[in-house]
């Protein structure tokens, strides 16, 4: 009966050592992912004949599963919308029975378009604010250039302006210029605005056309309007005040 044990002993003893004697291996296809600004999910497939385990360089925008395994595995990243104007990079680093690899992280910066947004408004002189739709995908700053008027705030979706009344007669404007944040522009809205006397006559031509009556509700004051013009990059005179995301 003990040879009958011995034999399949001997064997995994034989096995074993054999196994020793074999070289650690570690490789990674691809060594390298790149991705877009907006994101997504890749894989890197590890071929190793011992265990191996996985260290990010600590960023936090970008995650990795698993991080340890034995023999072949996967291994996923995924990667979320990237909005700034560099692109960032990271490295993962594999270990297998003294044996090093690294495999290199890179995100692109999102691709500006050819021509910017034009936007015009047309708004008449009472005190108001305006709502400027925002670039999408990017970190955004601005400059404004124009007499009373300033950037109450402004998002990922809006940038919100605060117009004071215009007292005077005078047409006034206003320019609202979006950059990257490497001055790249993205998007320039031209704000026109009427004085107060054109604004009184307008409103005064209103009431004398319509006639009286006590049910009538008062006119509601026009919203401005939104149109698209044509592309055109004019640099401004003067910085104004600049806010980002």
């Amino acid at each position: 009966m003990k040879k009958y044990f011995i034999i399949p002993l001997a064997a995994l003893l034989l096995a074993a050592c054999e196994k020793e004697k074999e070289a650690p291996a570690l490789t990674l296809e691809p060594a390298s992912l790149e991705f877009t600004a907006e994101g997504g999910t890749q894989t890197i497939t590890v071929k190793s004949n011992r265990d191996w385990t996985l260290t990010t360089d600590g960023s936090d925008w970008y995650t990795v599963s698993p991080k340890e395994g034995s023999g072949d595995g996967e291994v996923t990243v995924t990667l979320g919308r990237y909005t700034d104007a560099a692109a960032r990079s990271a490295q993962l680093t594999f270990e297998a029975d003294g044996l090093v690899k690294t495999a290199a992280i890179l995100q692109n910066r999102p691709a500006t378009p050819a021509d910017p947004t034009e936007l015009s408004f047309n708004l008449r002189a009472l005190a108001q604010d305006v709502t400027v739709p925002a670039p999408q995908g990017f970190t955004y700053k601005t400059s404004l250039e124009g007499e009373g008027v300033t950037i109450v705030s402004s998002d990922e979706e809006k940038i919100v302006l605060h117009f004071e009344a215009n007292t005077t007669a005078d047409y006034r404007e206003a320019t609202l210029t979006v950059t990257t944040t490497d001055d790249i522009k993205l998007e320039k809205a031209v704000l026109a605005r009427v004085g107060a006397t054109s604004s009184r006559a307008s409103s005064s031509s209103t009431r004398s056309s319509s006639p009286a009556s006590p049910s009538r509700s008062p006119t509601v004051p026009t919203l401005p309007t939104v149109t698209s013009t044509s592309n055109s990059q004019t640099p401004l005179t003067r910085p104004s005040t600049l806010t980002g995301l």
